[in-house]
């Protein structure tokens, strides 16, 4: 069985007149707590889909102006796949799985 992967999304509110935006910081890491630099995260909304790797910037990404709601996905080889869904109610605060 693979392990579970340690995800901690937090949300910082975005002020937009037309949309609730938000930036999403995600930091990926095994249970241990070492970073999983191969690890691939990809956050989705309404006419919204990035996806980076965890590398790019050591063990913690960011997302920024995007449309809640919004579904974040981690994968890394070996872990299960992570899946968190973000909506306006969780702006401000953050969310976490695996921990």
């Amino acid at each position: 069985m693979a392990e579970k992967i340690q995800l901690d999304v937090r949300m910082t509110e975005k002020e937009d007149d037309t949309k609730f935006r938000a930036t999403v910081k995600a930091r990926v890491s095994d249970p241990s707590g070492t970073p999983l630099p191969e690890a691939t995260i990809q956050v989705s909304g309404d006419s919204y889909e990035k996806t980076k790797n965890a590398r790019d910037h050591g063990m913690s990404q960011s997302f920024e102006n995007v449309p809640l709601p919004a579904t974040v996905v981690i994968e890394a080889t070996g872990f299960e796949q992570e899946v968190i869904e973000l909506t306006e109610d969780d702006a401000g605060s953050s969310k976490s799985v695996g921990y």
